[in-house]
């Protein structure tokens, strides 16, 4: 940040602020992440930076979902949807298709949502993206287990499951186990869900996401239905 703010770099200094407010997104510091983002935002609009403005705009999306403003969250990954379009950045347009279809598929809107995947997965495959499918693949998962198809929803996330294994992404794999954990707990196989939630838990305390880690301690409590100190 000094060495941009020295040289009169604008377009380094919102790059830098920006990759400050994703590391507090990935840490779950979302209170942190909020001005970094906004004020990166606010310089890439003004240097006419469109990629820039669309990663800015994810991210601030992310942010309002996590305070519970699906409608805010929804108009911003729109906004970052057509960024994208005008960078002709598909990697980044097929990531946004993904938290879309999250939403639609919390609201129901099950059409909408496989819509939205459907072309993630297209565009993913087409590029040789594999990080890409993997999340549009767990997104579809997700929606079977909003459909309580929850075998089929095991085996779509088992499949992702090894996907992220195998490119080392230990973000995605602690996501996805979690999404395991509930599967089984839907399922009523309390001790392959602990196990899942425990490898969750495990992995977001490595790379700092406390808050997600307290989110599946939180259903390793429900499934068994007494307070819990430590996931082991």
């Amino acid at each position: 940040m000094t060495a941009v703010q020295e040289a009169g770099n604008e377009r380094g200094q919102a790059a830098v602020l920006g990759s400050l407010g994703t590391l507090h997104l990935y840490r779950g510091e979302h209170e942190a992440a909020g001005p970094y983002l906004s004020a990166a935002l606010e310089i890439f609009e003004r240097v006419g930076e469109v990629r820039g403005q669309a990663l800015c705009l994810r991210d601030l999306a992310r942010i309002e979902r996590h305070h519970g403003d699906d409608d805010r969250a929804l108009a911003l990954y729109e906004s970052a949807e057509r960024n994208f379009v005008r960078a002709q950045d598909v990697i980044g347009r097929a990531y946004v298709l993904g938290e879309m279809a999250l939403i639609t598929m919390q609201r129901a809107d099950f059409t909408r949502t496989r819509s939205y995947l459907d072309e993630a997965l297209g565009i993913c495959r087409s590029t040789g993206f594999d990080r890409g499918q993997a999340l549009a693949l767990r997104r579809l998962g997700q929606m079977l287990m909003y459909q309580q198809q929850y075998e089929a929803a095991e085996r779509t996330l088992l499949e992702v499951l090894a996907m992220v294994r195998a490119s080392g992404d230990l973000v995605g794999e602690g996501y996805v186990l979690h999404d395991l954990g509930r599967v089984n707990a839907h399922l009523r196989r309390v001790e392959q869900a602990v196990q899942y939630y425990s490898q969750s838990a495990r992995i977001r305390e490595r790379i700092l996401d406390h808050s997600g880690a307290a989110s599946v301690r939180a259903d390793i409590v429900a499934i068994l239905g007494r307070p819990m100190t430590s996931v082991g």
